[in-house]
């Protein structure tokens, strides 16, 4: 099929991985629509503004189906989450709002208007021993699981066509998430210590380019055919432990950085042997973590 007539539709736009997905698929020739909520910062699409049709989100089930409507899909790209690995009792009320009941209301927009391919995120956190069985290491996790127990129901009994993908550790250039690499790019410009776990947890860690090129080809995968809910990995194929993650980092960016190994405490359910599904079919990671790493941190030198 021809991607200069396909129309997607994403959610969570707005954040690191939807905005870099978003520009993926303009340079793809795909006709592209997102979903903000009314108090979202879009700042981060403004490379695509005259590109991108913005569609605000009240929170409604009305203003969904008007949306999807609207924008009449070829595939939906669901990527909006609220992401916590420790919430807080205030939290509780967006979470769910945010990662079952908007999820959900995009599934019956799409069913009420006639759009039927979904591209869906999920998280290894659902898996925390390791294992296919669901043991979620947080809130989020469980409430990823939860919508997707409800996409089962719109799949085999509305006919939704659907591929999840799992997420593990994404990272890339400007990536304004206050995660490892942005941590440790302060410690180096600040000269301070930072307190790490004792560093045996082994991390699946995939750039952002390679994860948009699994998003590109579930949804390819979609227009080619029906996919009743399958689920696929998005892993670089090489896990490592976080001390070897820190030390390449340290020898690709040349830099010496201050640790405190053992500072800190593991998170309570932290995973330590991720999940490991099985991989997305036509897709490998190309980016290697090398150059990867010394893309993030050349604003060091």
């Amino acid at each position: 099929m021809s991607r200069n007539v396909s129309r997607a539709l994403v959610t969570g736009a707005t954040g690191f991985v939807g905005s870099n997905l978003v520009g993926g698929l303009l340079e793809a020739s795909w006709q592209v629509s997102v979903i903000t909520r009314p108090d979202s910062s879009i700042e981060i699409l403004a490379p695509y503004s005259s590109q991108v049709d913005i569609h605000v989100h009240d929170g409604s089930m009305k203003s969904m189906s008007g949306i999807v409507a609207a924008s009449k899909p070829d595939v939906v790209y669901h990527l909006a989450a609220m992401v916590s690995a420790d919430h807080r009792e205030e939290d509780i009320d967006q979470m769910v709002t945010s990662n079952v009941l908007f999820s959900t209301q995009l599934a019956e927009a799409m069913f009420r208007n006639g759009a039927n391919r979904l591209v869906n995120t999920e998280t290894f956190w659902q898996h925390q021993t390791g294992t296919d069985d669901f043991v979620p290491v947080c809130l989020y996790a469980a409430t990823k699981q939860g919508f997707r127990d409800i996409l089962q129901y719109y799949v085999h009994s509305c006919h939704l066509n659907a591929i999840s993908l799992v997420l593990y550790d994404t990272y890339g250039a400007n990536d304004p998430r206050k995660k490892l690499f942005s941590l440790l790019k302060q410690s180096v410009r600040d000269g301070t210590q930072l307190d790490m776990t004792l560093g045996e947890q082994l991390v699946d860690i995939v750039h952002v380019d390679d994860v948009v090129a699994a998003y590109l080809r579930a949804g390819d995968m979609l227009l080619e055919k029906d996919h009743k809910l399958e689920t696929y990995a998005v892993s670089s194929g090489c896990k490592m432990t976080l001390r070897e993650l820190v030390e390449r980092v340290e020898r690709e960016a040349e830099v010496q950085i201050k640790l405190n190994w053992g500072g800190k405490s593991y998170r309570p359910n932290e995973v330590m042997t991720p999940w490991q599904g099985e991989q997305l079919p036509g897709w490998q990671p190309k980016v290697d973590l090398a150059s990867g790493l010394r893309e993030v941190f050349r604003d060091l030198d």
